[in-house]
């Protein structure tokens, strides 16, 4: 009823982020036409008014409208490698000062806590990133390592705080897939 996008039945999953987000900013840059760069702000706001724990920051791996709760509240690593990687699209894609920007940039900034504290030693982080018992999860661990290395190197995330967790992110996927 808010606008949100859902992506299957009746659910908002982080999924969408990744599908619409970039298409959206893109044609935005593309065509001149600012709607489309507004509507992935919309979106990701949206997304992260719906999927961003107000405790931990992470995000659910889904969202029912329809029930109006949480269904699926695990915080599933790729899913939040997704939000990470789509707002880290918009930042880079969009100028300061752009409507809803700025809290495209605080949510970015609040999840990026919440996942260094559930960062595993070895760099990579666990398919439900606050259960370190599962197993650690190289695709979001990739996207959420990219998004973490812009936010560092565009000066979005304190570079003494993060960069050694992203960097680590980085180090901990590439050691997976060459052992792959």
């Amino acid at each position: 009823a808010d606008g949100t996008l859902i992506h299957l039945g009746d659910a908002v999953w982080p999924d969408t982020l990744i599908l619409a987000i970039p298409f959206l900013v893109r044609m935005g840059l593309v065509t001149g036409e600012t709607q489309y760069t507004q509507e992935a702000i919309v979106q990701m706001n949206l997304h992260s008014q719906h999927l961003q724990d107000s405790t931990s920051a992470l995000y659910r791996h889904a969202w029912p409208a329809v029930a109006g709760g949480v269904d699926g509240p695990a915080h599933w690593g790729r899913g939040n490698g997704w939000a990470m990687a789509s707002a880290a699209e918009i930042l880079r894609l969009t100028p300061e000062g752009t409507d809803g920007r700025d809290t495209v940039l605080a949510n970015f900034r609040r999840h990026a806590n919440a996942l260094l504290a559930a960062q595993a030693a070895g760099g990579l982080w666990a398919t439900v990133v606050d259960q370190p018992a599962f197993y650690m999860e190289t695709s979001g661990t990739a996207l959420a390592g990219a998004a973490l290395l812009e936010g560092v190197a565009q000066g979005w995330l304190d570079a003494s705080r993060f960069g050694n967790a992203a960097a680590a992110a980085r180090d901990g996927t590439l050691a997976q897939i060459q052992a792959g």
